[in-house]
């Protein structure tokens, strides 16, 4: 029996200011790597994985996954991009914070937390914030960028999906920090190419 693709994450989508400082540290990023080739990642196309929940999530587990996001509560926090590196198994080049800011770390395990009974298996590795930038060959040490300051105010639960011309997000529902949460703030059906 073929299960049904439903590749779901939970994820920091940035807002249009972030996106641009972002696209142009990636621009940067182009002109310091040099060859060889690189295809620069769309900036609508930004986010921070926060939790990865699968291929296959079934239409409860999403509905439980929405249930779950909308009770974790937590507060508006800054987050600083101020490297750029690239992980050493795959072609990949991001930007994201030299250091991970405590907020930031309270926050993913509160909503690991809210969504870990659902009977998804999420990723156990451990967690580098980064928003790919690049898709290169490239290997260099990390480089310093002009920090880019971020007020990260909610998270979205977003839809992969995948095809010969890359990947395709979109934007299921978001929901906004705030210590009382009182459910999804927006449903949307935003699609993203790449």
């Amino acid at each position: 029996m073929h299960m049904q693709t439903n590749r779901l994450f939970l994820a920091l989508v940035p807002d249009d200011g972030v996106r641009q400082a972002c696209n142009s540290a990636a621009r940067n990023l182009v002109i310091r790597l040099a060859p060889p080739q690189k295809r620069v990642v769309q900036p609508e196309n930004y986010h921070i994985t926060l939790e990865f929940l699968g291929d296959t999530v079934t239409a409860e587990q999403e509905a439980e996954v929405r249930r779950a996001a909308g009770r974790v509560c937590g507060s508006p926090f800054s987050l600083k991009l101020d490297v750029a590196s690239a992980f050493a198994a795959a072609n990949v080049w991001w930007i994201g914070p030299r250091e991970t800011p405590a907020e930031l770390t309270t926050f993913r395990a509160e909503l690991h937390k809210q969504v870990s009974g659902i009977g998804l298996h999420l990723e156990r590795s451990r967690f580098t914030p980064h928003l790919t930038v690049l898709k290169t060959a490239a290997k260099l040490a990390p480089l310093s960028i002009a920090p880019i300051e971020w007020r990260v105010s909610g998270f979205a639960l977003m839809r992969s999906t995948l095809s010969g011309e890359g990947s395709t997000y979109e934007i299921l529902q978001r929901w906004p920090l705030q210590i009382h949460q009182r459910g999804a703030q927006q449903d949307d059906a935003q699609l993203v190419l790449l």
